[in-house]
């Protein structure tokens, strides 16, 4: 789904050094948009470069602080504003208070899932990416569950499923089709939320106006969500010997689901299972491919993987508020951001492996042990 840039006359004011005012548009904030090297990361050559952009881009986000900022050019000079990161249904997901620089120019670090930004002066919206509803068949989808989603069951093997959109003007016939069943949503003021209760299972899930198909999401699943974090053990730095072949010796099956904060998309798990899958490390193995296959085969359930484990990492950078500086806590929060799009923070269980990292010094070791 394309994000493009708003035009909406804005109130903020532009000033000269003489201190004549004029009134500034949208239209006159120009976006850019730059990927920004850590200690790992998913860019290269080109990639690196700052760009204009006029829809939010889809980029992929090491684990280790390689965060793409956005920014924003036209406004008043050293002035402050708030930058605020959404979802399409308005949920926001970041909050930034940020001060133009003498040039007119904001920066703001670009916080994974975004898919709209406002720009605002006060209570007003000064500028704003993302923010115009796309519509197929007069139906524009503002929440919904992602292809090999995996939502957590509760107690009764069940899971509540959300679909939110906004509708055009004179569309009425708009259905959720699940499986073989079809309902029609019920719509108030344009818009519509439509839930359902499913029972632990896999599902094929399309929203259709009028029989036209408008969005599709495929190998929908009621299950176990699980996390694997920590360090290298726990993501694919398992080297491959004596003839192991892991597409055939570690088979994968349709029940076993994963999503990586690098990119934050749901997919059917395949090798390898961890950070191999953006930096090419080789041919590796992950103990969360074996785990999940034996889950879901003793549970009868699918089974997704939350995998955000990084090698090499500290306890510090999985806490909030241990050290002062940009790495404490960086990868919780990489890790929550899966999180995003999912109706809770409800898990299973924690696949944890984490402390060799923590114990070459006296230091280090009393403090994880703290």
């Amino acid at each position: 789904m394309k994000k493009m840039i708003s035009c909406v006359l804005s109130a903020s004011m532009l000033c000269s050094a003489a201190g004549s005012c004029v009134t500034a548009r949208a239209a006159d904030v120009v976006f850019k948009h730059q990927n920004v090297v850590g200690l790992q990361t998913c860019y290269s050559g080109g990639d690196l470069k700052e760009i204009t952009i006029t829809e939010i881009p889809d980029v992929k986000q090491g684990m280790r602080i390689n965060q793409p900022v956005f920014r924003a050019e036209g406004l008043m000079a050293n002035k402050s504003y708030t930058a605020k990161q959404e979802l399409k249904d308005g949920t926001v997901i970041r909050t930034d208070s940020v001060t133009a620089n003498s040039s007119g120019t904001l920066e703001f670090k670009h916080a994974r899932n975004c898919e709209m930004i406002e720009i605002l002066d006060g209570a007003e919206v000064t500028a704003s990416l993302g923010t115009e509803p796309e519509y197929l068949h007069g139906v524009a989808i503002t929440r919904a569950p992602m292809s090999w989603q995996v939502y957590q069951r509760d107690e009764n093997d069940e899971a509540e499923i959300t679909i939110k959109g906004l509708l055009e003007n004179g569309t009425e016939n708009v259905t959720v089709e699940i499986g073989e069943n079809a309902e029609a949503v019920n719509a108030e003021n344009k818009a519509f939320t439509y839930t359902k209760t499913l029972p632990v299972g896999t599902y094929d899930i399309a929203v259709k106006s009028d029989g036209e198909t408008v969005a599709e999401y495929e190998n929908v699943a009621v299950g176990d969500v699980w996390v694997a974090a920590g360090q290298s053990n726990m993501t694919d730095m398992g080297a491959v010997t004596d003839g192991f072949k892991p597409d055939t010796d570690d088979p994968i099956n349709d029940n076993m689901h994963i999503i990586f904060p690098e990119d934050c998309a749901w997919q059917k798990m395949s090798h390898p299972a961890g950070e191999g899958r953006f930096f090419k490390t080789g041919v590796r193995t992950s103990p969360v491919t074996s785990f999940a296959r034996e889950i879901a085969a003793s549970e009868n359930v699918p089974v997704g993987i939350v995998q955000s484990s990084v090698g090499g990492t500290y306890t510090y950078q999985w806490v909030d508020g241990i050290r002062n500086d940009a790495n404490s806590g960086y990868l919780i929060a990489a890790l929550k951001s899966c999180f995003d799009k999912m109706p809770s923070h409800n898990v299973k269980g924690i696949l944890w492996y984490q402390g060799c990292n923590d114990t070459d010094k006296d230091s280090l070791a009393y403090a994880y042990k703290e």
